[in-house]
C-alpha cells in the first residue's frame, strides 16, 4: 500500500489520485504466494527465450504458459524480486489475477495498480495523471479505457529506465476482459520502439490469450512449462527434499522413511505442484509418520487434480457432505474471500431471525476453524478469511455441474448464476433485520466496546477524502458522515454488514430474470425511500464503492433500483397506480445511463414526464453521463431521442463529445461526431475544444478522427493561449504532434500568453522526436526568446535527459550560452535543483559557453552557485574546467568558497582548497572569510576542515568586528567554538 510517508510528500491532487489508484495491495497478495524454494526456477533465468525477452530490445513481450500447478505464480513473484535486485532503477511492476476475489479479476483494477506502481517509483510522472483526470474527471479510474490510454502516455514519457510489467495468471481474468487487455497489449507492442515496455505473462496453455497469442507480432516470445519437463521434475525434487528434511529435523520421520518418500512422491507427482503440495500436507499433518502410513497415504491418493479433488470431496463424511457443498457454493460465487463468521451466517439465516443478537447464538459455532474442520485440505486460511485452495477447485466445482451428473456432481456442482441467489438471499435476510430497521449509526452503543484496530479500515487515505471539501456539491441531504472508526464498529458488531451491503444489490441484479417474487419484494423493501435500512446500507455501499463520488442529495427507491439496473423492479414500480414524480423519473434516467443499464433507459424514456435533458449532479444530463462512462448502447438509444440536445454542456462547459473524448471511448466518439448536429468546436470553461482534450488523454487514433473532421477548428487557444500542438509537444504525444503538424492548420511557433512555443515546452520536457519534427519543418525558432528570456536550449537545460540539448547545441550552437531576463544561461539553468551534471558536462564540452558568465542579479558564477547547492560532482568538473575562475566574486564580494564554507558543502570546500589559486581566507565585502560564515552556518566538519589548512587564520574581523570565534560564542555554536579555541591555543607563539 501507500507508504505514509511518500503520500506526506503528495499535494492534495495527488493523494486524491493515489487513493483512487491504489485500492489494492500488491505486496501483501504477493507475501500469501508461496515462498520459492532456494534453488528452484533458476532454469527460467538460463532459457534461450528468458535471454532473448530480457537483452533484445525487439523482444518485447514473454509469455509462460503451464498447466495448473505448475508454479507459474511463484515464478511472476520470483522474477518481480529478481529484476528489482538486478536493477535499482528499473521500474518493475506486477499484478496477480485470482478469479477468486473480484478485485483480482477485475482490468481496471490490474492497470489501476500498474499505473499506481509506475507513479509511486516516479514522481515526475504524477503531472501525466494530473492532465488526464483535468481532462477526464476522476471517473477515468474506473474506466477500461481511459485507464489504458493513461498507462501508455505513462511508459511513453518513461524512456530513461526499462519499464517491466509482470501479470501473472491472465487466463482468469472473464474471457472478455481477458481479450480486451490482450488485444491492447498487441496493438502496444506494434507501435515500436515508441515505448519501452516489457510485459512477462503467464497463463494456462489454450486459454483465450495464449490462441490470439499464435497470430500476434514477432516481437512475442513464447515459454512452455510443458516443455521444460526435466526441469520442473527437477524442482519439484528439490521442493519435495526440502519439506521432507524439515519434517525429519522436527522428529515427525525418520532418514529411512524420508528416502522412501522421496522417491514415491517423485514417481507420482507428474510435474504439478499443486499436487506435491497436497500429499505433503496431508504428511505434514501427522505427529510422526511411521512408513507404511506414508506409503498408504501417498499411495491411495489419485495422481491428477481432477481426481485428487474428487477423492477430496467424497472422503468428506456422509454427514457433513450437505453442509460442505453449501460451504463450498459460497466460496464460488462470492466475491471476495469469506470469513468463517460471514460463512456461519450466511449458512444460518432464515426468514424467522429476527435480530442479529437472536442469529448470532445460532451460528457461534462457525468459525474458520469449522470450515477448516469440514473442509480439510480443499480451502486455506488467511487470517480470519477462508479461500479455495487453489483456482483450479473453482474450475472443477463449476465443471462438476455441466458435466455428466452422478451424485458427487449433483451434491457439489456449482452453477454461478444459478447459484447467486444464494448468496442474495442471505444478504438481504440479514439486511432485513430489525436491528438495521434504525439508523446503526446513530444508535451505536459507545466504540469503545469494539476493536477498531483493523487494517483494512484504518489509517486510510480515502477515508480522507470526504473531508477536503473536494466537491462544490452537497453529500447526504442531512450531511450525515460515519467515519472509519464508525464503520469498523458496524462491522465488528454486524459481522455480515460489510458483504450484505456491498453485494446484495450486484448479486440481485445478476439474478435478476431467476428470482421469485418474494426475492423481488425483499429487494424492494431495502430500497425503500426515506427508510433507515436504505440509508444504512446504501450510505455504506456509497463511501466504499465509490470514494471519489459526492453522494446524492436525494435517494429515492427508483433511483436506487435504476442505479442497480434492477430492471423487472423498476417495471413494477412504473406500472404501479400512484404517479410517477417526473424529476424522480428523470433522476433515475442519469443514475440509468450513467450505470449503463440500457434496459432501465429504455423504460424511463417511456415514462410520461421523464425528462432525458436533466441532470442529476454536475448538472450532466444523461446523454454525457452514458458518454463518460462508455456505455454505448445507451448513448446510441438516447440520440435516437429527438428531445435530446447533443451539445448539452454541464458545469464545467463539457459535452458528451468532450467527455468521451476525455475518456478515450473511441465507438462514442465516433457515435457522436456521426451525428449532424454535434458541434466539435465547443469549448468548456477552461476554453478547451474537444481537441484539447484529446491531446494527451485520449489514443492517437480518436485525436485523427478529431483532425480530419472538416468541421474541426483546430488552430482555437485555450485560457492559457496555447494550442493543441502546444499541449502535444508538452506531453510528448509524437503521433498527435505529428498528425497536427502535417495537417498544415496551425501555426508551428505560436506563443502563448508567457511566450513561450511548441518546442520550448518539447524542450522542457525532454521530448526529442517532437522537437525534431518541430524544427524540420523549417517555422520553429530554437532561438526564440519567451517573455522570461529563455530560449529552447534554456529549457532543454532542466530535463534528466540530455537528448533534446545535445540535439540543439549540435544545430544550433549559438544558442547554448544565451543568457535570460536575470543573465541565466543554459549552462547556469543546468544547476537548477536537482542540478543535471550530464546537461552540465555537455555544454562544458561544448566549448561555445562562457563558463565565467556572471547572472544579472546577484553577479554569480556557475561555480558559486554549484557551491552554494552542494554539487560536489558538478564542482568537481567544473574547476578541472580550463578557465574558470576560482575567485570571481559576485555582488556581495563572496567566492565559490565563501559560499561552499556557508552552505556546509564540506566536499566541494575540500575541492576548492586542495586547488591551487584559491583564497582560503578572502574577505567579502562585510569583511566575512569562509571560516566566519561556516562558523555562522554551523557547520562543525567544514570548520575543522578550514583549520587544517596552513594559511587559515582566525584574526579577521567582520564588519562588526567580531572574528569566528566571536560568532560561534555568540551563536553558541558549543562544538565549533571548542575547535576553534583549541585551534587557537596549538597556534600561538
Amino acid at each position: 500500500m501507500l507508504d505514509p510517508f511518500k503520500l506526506a510528500a503528495y499535494d492534495e491532487t495527488e493523494k486524491l489520485c493515489a487513493s483512487l489508484l491504489n485500492t489494492i495491495d500488491v505486496a501483501d497478495y504477493q507475501s500469501k504466494i508461496d515462498s520459492r524454494v532456494e534453488g528452484t526456477l533458476e532454469w527460467v533465468l538460463q532459457k534461450p527465450q528468458y535471454d532473448d525477452w530480457a537483452s533484445n530490445p525487439n523482444s518485447r513481450l514473454l509469455w509462460v504458459t503451464g498447466y495448473v500447478g505448475c508454479g507459474k505464480t511463484v515464478l511472476a513473484s520470483f522474477i518481480w524480486r529478481y529484476l528489482n535486485e538486478q536493477h535499482s532503477r528499473a521500474l518493475v511492476c506486477r499484478f496477480f489475477c485470482d478469479e477468486k476475489i473480484e478485485e483480482y479479476r477485475d482490468p481496471c483494477a490490474l492497470l489501476r495498480s500498474l499505473i499506481f506502481q509506475m507513479v509511486n517509483k516516479r514522481r515526475r510522472l504524477w503531472r501525466i495523471v494530473k492532465k488526464a483526470s483535468d481532462a477526464g474527471g476522476l471517473h477515468i479510474f474506473s474506466q477500461f479505457d481511459a485507464l489504458w490510454n493513461l498507462f501508455v502516455q505513462l511508459a511513453r514519457t518513461e524512456t530513461k529506465y526499462p519499464i517491466t510489467i509482470i501479470i501473472d495468471a491472465i487466463d482468469e481474468f472473464e474471457q472478455d476482459d481477458q481479450y480486451r487487455v490482450i488485444t491492447c497489449i498487441f496493438e502496444l507492442l506494434s507501435l515500436g520502439s515508441i515505448t519501452s515496455v516489457k510485459f512477462f505473462i503467464t497463463g494456462r496453455p489454450n486459454a483465450e490469450g495464449e490462441i490470439d497469442l499464435r497470430a500476434s507480432p514477432g516481437q512475442i516470445v513464447r515459454l512452455s512449462f510443458e516443455d521444460s519437463k526435466d526441469e520442473i521434475d527437477s524442482d519439484i525434487r528439490f521442493v519435495i527434499r526440502h519439506r521432507l528434511e524439515r519434517m525429519v529435523k522436527r522428529g515427525a520421520c525418520k532418514p529411512l522413511v524420508r528416502d522412501i518418500l522421496e522417491k514415491l512422491l517423485v514417481a507420482k507427482a507428474d510435474q504439478t505442484f499443486l499436487w506435491i503440495k497436497f500429499v505433503l500436507s496431508l504428511l505434514e499433518k501427522r505427529r510422526f509418520l511411521l512408513l507404511p502410513d506414508a506409503e498408504e497415504i501417498v499411495t491411495l491418493l489419485p495422481m491428477t487434480l481432477a481426481s485428487l479433488y474428487r477423492h477430496l470431496l467424497s472422503s468428506i463424511p456422509e454427514g457433513d457432505q450437505a453442509i460442505a457443498a453449501k460451504m463450498l457454493r459460497l466460496l464460488v460465487i462470492c466475491d471476495r474471500p469469506l470469513t468463517g463468521e460471514e460463512i456461519g451466517i450466511m449458512l444460518t439465516i432464515t426468514p424467522n431471525h429476527r435480530s442479529a443478537s437472536s442469529l448470532t447464538t445460532e451460528h457461534l459455532l462457525f468459525g474458520h476453524e469449522s470450515v477448516q474442520a469440514v473442509l480439510g485440505d480443499l480451502v486455506r486460511i488467511h487470517g480470519s478469511h477462508v479461500e479455495l485452495v487453489h483456482q483450479s477447485l473453482k474450475d472443477y466445482l463449476t465443471t462438476l455441474s455441466s458435466g455428466t451428473q452422478d451424485t458427487l456432481a449433483i451434491r457439489f456442482g456449482v452453477d454461478r448464476t444459478r447459484d447467486k441467489i444464494i448468496a442474495f438471499q442471505a444478504c438481504s435476510m440479514y439486511l432485513s433485520l430489525e436491528d438495521f430497521q434504525r439508523d446503526i449509526y446513530t444508535t451505536m452503543e459507545s466504540l469503545e466496546d469494539f476493536d477498531t484496530d483493523n487494517e483494512e479500515t484504518t489509517s486510510s487515505c480515502a477515508a480522507s477524502l470526504y473531508r477536503l471539501n473536494l466537491f462544490d456539491e452537497p453529500m447526504f441531504k442531512d450531511d450525515f458522515f460515519a467515519d472509519e472508526s464508525t464503520w469498523a464498529a458496524v462491522n465488528a458488531k454486524y459481522q455480515l454488514f460489510d458483504y450484505a451491503a456491498l453485494h446484495w444489490a450486484v448479486d440481485f441484479s445478476t439474478c435478476d430474470k431467476t428470482t421469485t417474487a418474494q426475492d423481488n419484494t425483499i429487494a424492494l423493501s431495502l430500497c425503500e425511500t426515506d427508510t433507515p435500512q436504505l440509508k444504512n446500507w446504501f450510505h455504506y455501499y456509497w463511501y466504499k464503492q465509490t470514494h471519489f463520488e459526492p453522494v446524492p442529495t436525494v435517494i429515492d427507491r427508483l433511483m436506487v433500483v435504476s442505479y442497480f439496473g434492477h430492471a423487472s423492479n423498476l417495471l413494477y414500480l412504473l406500472h404501479q397506480p400512484d404517479p410517477i414524480d417526473p424529476e424522480s423519473s428523470s433522476r433515475a434516467l442519469y443514475w440509468a445511463a450513467r450505470q449503463g443499464h440500457c434496459a432501465c433507459v429504455i423504460l424511463l424514456l417511456q415514462q410520461p414526464g421523464c425528462d432525458p435533458q436533466s441532470s442529476a449532479t454536475k448538472s450532466q444530463a444523461p446523454l454525457s453521463a452514458a458518454a463518460q462512462f462508455g456505455h454505448i448502447d445507451c448513448v446510441l438509444f438516447l440520440l435516437k431521442d429527438a428531445r435530446v440536445d447533443i451539445n448539452i454542456q454541464d458545469d464545467s462547459g463539457r459535452t458528451a463529445l468532450s467527455l468521451a473524448v476525455g475518456n478515450n471511448h473511441a465507438e462514442i466518439v465516433t457515435a457522436l461526431l456521426a451525428h449532424e448536429g454535434v458541434d466539435v468546436n465547443l469549448q468548456d470553461k477552461g476554453l478547451n475544444t474537444p481537441l484539447h482534450t484529446a491531446i494527451g488523454t485520449a489514443s492517437d487514433s480518436i485525436v485523427a478522427q478529431l483532425l480530419n473532421d472538416k468541421r474541426a477548428e483546430i488552430d482555437r487557444l485555450d485560457r492559457y493561449g496555447r494550442s493543441i500542438l502546444s499541449w502535444a509537444a508538452e506531453l510528448g504525444a509524437t503521433e498527435s504532434a505529428s498528425l497536427v503538424i502535417h495537417s498544415l492548420r496551425i501555426p508551428i511557433d505560436q506563443k502563448d500568453f508567457n511566450g513561450r512555443t511548441p518546442l520550448s515546452y518539447a524542450s522542457q520536457h525532454g521530448h526529442l522526436p517532437v522537437a525534431r519534427n518541430l524544427i524540420e519543418t523549417g517555422h520553429a525558432d530554437p532561438l526564440g526568446k519567451d517573455e522570461d528570456g529563455r530560449n529552447a536550449h534554456s529549457w532543454a537545460a532542466v530535463h534528466r535527459s540530455s537528448d533534446v540539448l545535445r540535439y540543439l547545441t549540435k544545430k544550433f550552437p549559438q544558442g547554448a550560452d544565451t543568457p535570460d531576463r536575470d543573465g541565466w544561461t543554459p549552462l547556469a539553468w543546468a544547476l537548477d535543483p536537482p542540478g543535471y551534471p550530464e546537461n552540465m558536462l555537455l555544454l562544458l564540452l561544448h566549448g561555445h559557453v562562457s563558463v565565467n558568465r556572471k547572472d544579472g542579479i546577484y553577479g554569480r558564477t556557475i561555480l558559486s552557485w554549484t557551491a552554494t547547492y552542494g554539487y560536489t560532482q558538478m564542482a568537481s568538473k567544473l574547476i578541472q574546467h580550463q578557465g574558470v575562475d576560482l575567485e570571481a566574486r559576485d555582488v556581495s564580494g563572496r567566492t565559490p568558497l565563501s559560499e561552499a564554507a556557508g552552505s556546509g558543502s564540506l566536499g566541494i570546500v575540500q575541492l576548492l582548497i586542495a586547488t591551487d589559486g584559491v583564497e582560503v581566507n578572502s574577505q567579502d565585502q562585510q569583511g566575512q572569510t569562509p571560516l566566519s560564515w561556516a562558523a555562522r552556518g554551523g557547520h562543525e566538519e567544514v570548520v575543522k576542515l578550514l583549520l587544517t589548512c596552513p594559511a587559515t587564520r582566525l584574526d579577521f574581523q567582520n564588519t562588526w568586528g567580531e572574528t569566528a570565534l566571536d560568532i560561534a560564542r555568540k551563536l553558541e555554536r558549543t562544538e565549533i567554538l571548542l575547535a576553534l579555541e583549541n585551534w587557537e591555543k596549538d597556534e600561538r607563539p
